[in-house]
């Protein structure tokens, strides 16, 4: 593990060339990095491809994003909806006259919440 982070971050050939000496998988890599590099057709295809896969992984962190959001909105205003029926139930309990420890064991909320809505 240690020869790919060197092999990553080596800056001349000397470097790619002992690192390459050191592993199969180095050598592979470092032979492809040469033909890559040796032929200008297959490099645009390489940069086409790399372009593709960061534009595509741009896509989908946007998705993911965008669904993040569009999800936590639609909870906060089901949590609204929900905190406002909350609310007009405890009213109602209350008008009927029940007492705050009554309203909170019927709708199973604390008596700090029953009070805090009654406030």
């Amino acid at each position: 593990m240690l020869y790919w982070a060197q092999f990553m971050n080596s800056t001349n050939k000397e470097e790619f060339e002992m690192l390459a000496t050191k592993d199969a998988g180095l050598k592979r890599a470092y032979e492809r990095l040469q033909e890559i590099s040796a032929d200008p057709e297959r490099r645009r295809e390489y940069e086409a491809r790399e372009k593709a896969i960061r534009d595509y992984q741009h896509q989908i962190t946007s998705y993911w994003k965008r669904g993040e959001r569009n999800g936590y909105d639609r909870g906060e205003k089901a949590g609204y909806g929900t905190g406002i029926q909350r609310a007009k139930r405890v009213w109602k309990l209350s008008v009927e006259g029940k007492l705050a420890e009554e309203i909170a064991e019927t709708l199973g909320i604390s008596v700090e919440e029953v009070d805090e809505i009654l406030k």
